[in-house]
């Protein structure tokens, strides 16, 4: 059985892999620990040869933005996380 909602996921491309690690100043190396992934891994995301999975994309930008600030982790949907992730940078920036 397949999860309807998976078709809702639009995986980061490997230059939004690259900006959203920039903005938290997080390397591949530490994105690929956060998530207990290999080295390798983190590489091929950033690289394009491997789709960030969305379970992955959630729990890294929950723990990057709770590291950020602890009152506001950020908890995004499955078909609306570029927004929801833009918003959240905005509003830090104030």
């Amino acid at each position: 059985m397949t999860n309807p909602q998976a078709e809702k996921y639009s995986a980061p491309t490997p230059e939004e892999v690259r900006a959203l690690l920039r903005a938290f100043d997080c390397t591949a190396q530490r994105a690929g620990n956060m998530l207990a992934a290999r080295g390798r891994t983190a590489r091929e995301w950033l690289g394009g040869t491997r789709a960030l999975p969305y379970p992955h994309l959630y729990t890294l930008l929950h723990k990057l933005t709770r590291e950020a600030d602890p009152r506001y982790p950020l908890r995004v949907t499955i078909g609306n996380w570029r927004v929801e992730l833009e918003d959240w940078l905005e509003a830090m920036e104030d």
